[in-house]
């Protein structure tokens, strides 16, 4: 009866201590799991934190480059490729202003860098809204439909116009992009260049999805005007 009695006890103490044993192991899991979960949210709240400071110092130059962007996508492809044809290039109109928007932005690009010491962050924001002058300018070149008020059929409005527009997209966006992370201290420049490529693609997304509207609209008033020519030649 005593040998029963003393294992009973024994096995009552070593159900107690396996109970006690785990039960803190449980309890270090839950800590552990919690921690990482404060420790995430305390590198993101970090990195929100350190991205609006930068952007705090920037600013002007990151909405430069989004709305430089903007205005670009506003006029081009969308209603430099509706200009009339020009009489000496003919169907190939729309591809040559293209190839021209496309060279002299690309030329601008490669001159920004050295104007860019002369640009200060106010200087650059009045040039881009200045670039909104030649989206009236372009609508010009292509209504009325039929008869546009700035004629397009001399070669020289049309090749300056694209000229205009891709020159002053390319140089304004590379001076906006060398400048914008120079505001920063240098452990920072990294970070700031991420803000300024996010700054351009927002302006590349929202000039899109404005510019959809007036390409759709003249698309449809020119094929109305169309119409409306052939039925008044059908019935005279």
């Amino acid at each position: 009866m005593e040998e029963n009695a003393s294992g009973t006890l024994r096995r009552i103490l070593s159900d107690e201590d396996d109970t006690t044993a785990t039960g803190p192991q449980h309890s270090e899991q839950d800590i552990a799991r919690t921690d990482q979960s404060t420790t995430l949210w305390l590198r993101l709240k970090d990195g929100i934190t350190k991205r609006l400071r930068l952007l705090k110092l920037m600013w002007k130059w990151a909405l430069a480059i989004s709305l430089n962007y903007l205005i670009t996508l506003l006029m081009f492809p969308a209603l430099l490729t509706k200009v009339p044809q020009v009489t000496c290039w003919g169907d190939w109109t729309p591809i040559i202003l293209i190839a021209i928007f496309s060279y002299t932005e690309l030329v601008g690009k490669v001159l920004g860098p050295n104007l860019s010491p002369y640009v200060s962050a106010s200087h650059i924001l009045v040039m881009v809204g200045a670039r909104l002058v030649l989206l009236p300018l372009l609508i010009l070149c292509i209504m009325p439909f039929e008869s546009p008020i700035l004629d397009t059929g001399n070669s020289e409005i049309a090749f300056f116009l694209a000229m205009l527009i891709g020159f002053s997209s390319g140089l304004l966006s590379s001076i906006a992009m060398s400048r914008g992370p120079t505001e920063v201290a240098e452990r920072d420049k990294e970070l700031a260049g991420m803000i300024m490529v996010f700054s351009l693609l927002a302006g590349l997304t929202i000039g899109a999805w404005i510019a959809v509207g007036p390409s759709e609209a003249l698309s449809t008033g020119a094929v109305q005007e169309t119409m409306t020519c052939l039925t008044d030649e059908g019935h005279p």
